[in-house]
């Protein structure tokens, strides 16, 4: 959690997104094996700030609060989807709603579109995490490159070619 603190200032009163998202293409055929994952979206920064794996037997509802426990998001808003709240929590969230929708479209869009996220067919021990873990890492550096005038699909295809511009977004 260091690091992404050292990558961007989170600062007071700003919207942070929780929302979970199932990784379709980790199903293992006729097994109910799908990998949900938990992130945490700084809507201001466009950066996730962490993630969990839901319990196999399990949802959102019991994930959001091991996020939030290694989260340093003191004096921020969070926004929960109807999934991860109670009733009289949703209520609450209500206000927040149009900000949640950064999670929707700057994190799972992506993912799924200049990622492939869904379409991958990782299946063993610990991969589906682990790339998970790496796409959004991935992502929170090629969003705040900002000398290219390119999109993240085309953002890592450039990174891809052209070594100077890896260590341009790597920051080394």
């Amino acid at each position: 959690m260091q690091w992404v603190s050292s990558l961007s200032e989170i600062k007071p009163g700003q919207v942070i997104s929780i929302d979970g998202k199932t990784i379709r293409g980790a199903k293992q055929h006729s097994k109910k094996s799908l990998i949900h994952m938990v992130s945490a979206w700084a809507n201001a920064n466009n950066m996730v700030l962490g993630q969990v794996k839901t319990d196999v037997k399990s949802n959102e509802i019991t994930a959001i609060p091991k996020l939030l426990d290694v989260l340093e998001i003191e004096k921020t808003i969070i926004s929960i989807d109807a999934m991860g709240t109670q009733k009289n929590i949703a209520e609450v969230f209500e206000k927040q709603i149009h900000s949640h929708w950064g999670i929707e479209n700057k994190l799972h869009w992506i993912l799924d579109v200049a990622f492939g996220e869904d379409a991958s067919r990782k299946r063993k021990d610990n991969a589906v995490q682990n790339f998970s873990i790496l796409n959004k890492i991935a992502l929170n550096l090629l969003k705040n490159e900002k000398t290219a005038k390119l999109g993240v699909k085309g953002k890592r295809l450039k990174a891809g070619w052209d070594n100077q511009y890896l260590l341009k977004v790597l920051k080394l």
